[in-house]
């Protein structure tokens, strides 16, 4: 029984810092995002070269990555609390829910 209350916890707890690190992920993409539109009219204004806009445009590729693999941790840590209960069913419900046809 305690592995089980143990397995839940940590389940559990995996999912809340997969929810903070969710949370803050838009800021960085929104900034991200901001910065490569910045350095884009820089360059069209003449004011900046190739370089800074590539570079920008590749932080903003790791912004992208690092959102979607923050809100995929957030699934995954879902699925494993709904496994450490014993129940799939809330979680499979959640899906559908959320997905487009909800099938």
């Amino acid at each position: 029984m305690d592995n089980l209350t143990g397995g839940l916890r940590q389940a559990e707890a995996a999912l809340d810092g997969a929810r903070l690190v969710a949370a803050k992920t838009p800021i960085e993409l929104e900034a991200a995002r901001d910065a490569e539109t910045q350095a884009r009219a820089r360059y069209e204004a003449g004011l900046a070269n190739i370089v800074e806009v590539a570079d920008a445009q590749g932080l903003l590729a790791q912004a992208e990555t690092d959102d979607a693999l923050a809100h995929l941790a957030v699934w995954n840590d879902l699925a494993s609390v709904a496994a450490a209960q014993g129940d799939l069913r809330p979680f499979i419900q959640l899906i559908q829910q959320t997905t487009p046809g909800g099938k």
